[in-house]
């Protein structure tokens, strides 16, 4: 069965389309020769050089904002695109963040999706763990949502990377009327799309890890995009084709720290010297 690795880029923020470069590059590099590369974006126009590579996918504006729903929650269309993505044909669905990068041979996780077990990036906390999700969640404790309990021992995954094997694509609809009930029910937490996804993934059967195969760098964004747009700049120059940049990536994979803290003077020193943010 074909796996359909899917990224969403939308919006303004130019980092956003240089991140999902550079993660279609790793895909390029790493995933099976007969996977499909999907990228719904609301800017075609820059993904020209990937046209070759990679599937195009327009979403307008409005259709963006309807994505959102009616509480405005920007990562509910990750929800919508996975949606969307499996209207392109039978086929596993991987859905992965802008931020992230490929960076060993996604074989097992394509194996994985074969005997029909879910993908999520890499395990994180329970809901009890951290303060700021368990005040945001407490009020919700003990309550079934999309047929998913949810209390302070849910487990959650980093959202980064979720996979859908074919036969099990009843799960995307679950998560979203999941994520759409705790929206409802007055949830306001900027995760709520990945306690979703883990809610329903992690109570669906065997969940498996893509963090062997896939870093996920929000936590080091300055040093890692940095690094792509190099990559990038290098593929003008020099007149690189996506394929011989995935190449190039390949032989000379990014390797940083997945998080750096800034001291306390570092978005000062950025201010003044008018440096990209992490």
């Amino acid at each position: 069965m074909q796996t359909r690795f899917v990224l969403l880029a939308a919006g303004d923020n130019l980092e956003v389309y240089q991140q999902a470069h550079g993660a279609c590059l790793s895909l390029l590099a790493h995933a099976p020769r007969d996977s499909e590369i999907v990228v719904f974006t609301t800017r075609p126009d820059r993904f020209h050089w990937l046209f070759a590579k990679v599937r195009v996918e327009e979403i307008l504006p409005g259709q963006l904002r309807e994505w959102q729903g009616p509480r405005h929650y920007f990562y509910r269309a990750k929800f919508e695109v996975v949606r969307r993505a499996a209207r392109l044909g039978p086929c596993h669905l991987v859905l992965l963040d802008a931020d992230v990068l490929v960076t060993g041979s996604l074989e097992p996780l394509v194996a994985a999706l074969e005997r029909g077990a879910c993908v999520m990036h890499a395990a994180e906390q329970a809901l009890c763990a951290r303060k700021k999700t368990r005040e945001a969640l407490r009020a919700v404790f003990g309550r079934c949502f999309a047929e998913v309990p949810i209390d302070a021992t849910t487990m959650v995954f980093n959202s980064g990377v979720i996979g859908i094997p074919q036969n099990r694509r009843e799960l995307v609809e679950r998560a979203l009327r999941c994520n759409d009930a705790l929206l409802e029910a007055g949830v306001r937490y900027f995760a709520v799309e990945q306690v979703a996804w883990s809610a329903v993934l992690g109570a669906a059967g065997k969940l498996e890890l893509a963090v062997p195969f896939v870093v996920h760098y929000w936590g080091n964004k300055r040093a890692f995009l940095k690094a792509v747009n190099q990559l990038l700049a290098d593929a003008l120059v020099c007149g690189w084709s996506p394929g011989e940049a995935a190449a190039q990536l390949m032989r000379r994979p990014l390797c940083f720290p997945l998080r750096v803290k800034d001291r306390w003077w570092h978005p000062l020193v950025a201010r003044l010297l008018k440096l990209p943010r992490a």
